[in-house]
């Protein structure tokens, strides 16, 4: 219980920070990107289509409050122009399945 006051101070530094998340869409980056939102990041996230029912992704709704793009890095093209997009970004993190 003492790390929850460490809160304010995560709130602070993620607070309107852009981040670029691989992997959102599955269970872990799914929580992920729950978990920055709610500190106040600006979320843009890039991965496969969400797999299977029911879908934390889907049910909880995460792709509401940032932005979500469904794709492959895996592919030759398509991807680089979502990437490019994150420009100004401080900060990528990846949650991908391992496989």
């Amino acid at each position: 219980m003492e790390d929850l006051a460490l809160s304010g101070d995560l709130r602070a530094f993620w607070r309107k920070r852009r981040v670029f998340l691989t992997g959102h869409t599955g269970f872990k980056g799914s929580w992920l990107s729950t978990f920055l939102q709610v500190l106040g990041a600006e979320t843009t996230g890039y991965a496969l289509a969400p797999e299977g029912s029911p879908c934390l992704f889907d049910d909880a709704r995460v792709a509401t409050n940032m932005r979500s793009v469904i794709g492959a890095f895996r592919q030759k093209t398509g991807w680089q122009p979502q990437v490019t997009l994150t420009e100004g970004v401080s900060c990528t993190l990846a949650a991908l399945a391992e496989g």
